[in-house]
C-alpha cells in the first residue's frame, strides 16, 4: 500500500499539470464541443483518483470485500481505454494530441496501473481471510496524508468542473440541432411553394 500511495501522489502531481496546463490552458478542451465525451472521461478519472487515493490510505477490504481493489483497477483501465478511443475525434479540429501530452498520458497510465496492480498483488492474501470492510490508516507522514487529502479535494473539484463543462457543451449541441430542425421545417414549405409557382 505504501508504494501504491506514493505512486498515486506522483500521478496526482503530474495529472494536475496535464489538466491545468494542457486541457484547460493550452487546448481549452472545456470549450470544444467535439471533446465533450472525452471531457466526461476526464471527469470520471478525477473522481476515480480521489476514490483511489482515499481507498489506498484508509480502506481495509478482506474476504468477500477484497474484490473492491481489482474493481477499481478495472474501472480505471476501462476509463483510460475509452479516453484513448475518443481522443482522435475529439482533438481532430485542433491538430490532434500534442506529442508532449501524449508522453504525459503514457506516464500517467503506467503509474496509475502500476499503483493499482501493486495494491491487488500486495493484498491478494486478504481474499482468504474472514470478510471484513473497515477503515485503517497506512503508515505515512502527516505531511504526506495532508497532501493526499488536498489532492483528493482538488480532484473532486476537477470532477465537478469537467462535468459542468460537459453539460454546457451538450446543451449547446442540443440547442443548435433544435434550431437546425426548426429552420428545416420553415424552409421546406417555402421551397415547395417556390417550386409549385415555378411550374405554373
Amino acid at each position: 500500500m505504501i508504494a501504491a500511495f506514493y505512486l498515486l501522489m506522483l500521478v496526482g502531481f503530474v495529472g494536475s499539470y496535464d489538466v491545468f496546463y494542457w486541457h484547460w490552458y493550452r487546448l481549452q478542451l472545456f470549450r470544444l464541443r467535439d471533446a465533450r465525451h472525452e471531457n466526461l472521461t476526464h471527469a470520471f478519472r478525477a473522481l476515480l483518483f480521489a476514490v483511489m487515493i482515499l481507498t489506498v490510505m484508509h480502506v481495509d477490504a478482506r474476504g468477500m470485500w477484497w474484490p473492491l481493489y481489482p474493481v477499481l483497477l478495472g474501472l480505471e483501465v476501462t476509463n483510460t481505454l475509452t479516453d484513448v478511443v475518443l481522443e482522435p475525434h475529439s482533438r481532430k479540429k485542433i491538430g490532434g494530441l500534442p506529442p508532449q501530452e501524449y508522453i504525459i498520458h503514457i506516464f500517467l497510465s503506467l503509474m496509475t496501473g502500476g499503483a493499482l496492480a501493486s495494491v491487488v498483488w500486495g493484498t491478494r492474501s486478504l481474499m482468504a481471510e474472514p470478510s471484513y470492510l473497515g477503515l485503517r490508516t497506512i503508515a505515512v507522514s502527516g505531511l504526506a496524508r495532508s497532501g493526499a487529502y488536498l489532492s483528493a479535494v482538488a480532484a473532486v473539484g476537477m470532477f465537478f468542473f469537467e462535468l459542468a463543462g460537459v453539460f454546457r457543451l451538450s446543451r449547446q449541441v442540443r440547442t443548435e440541432r433544435s434550431g437546425n430542425e426548426q429552420y428545416d421545417k420553415v424552409i421546406s414549405p417555402v421551397s415547395s411553394t417556390s417550386v409549385g409557382q415555378g411550374q405554373r
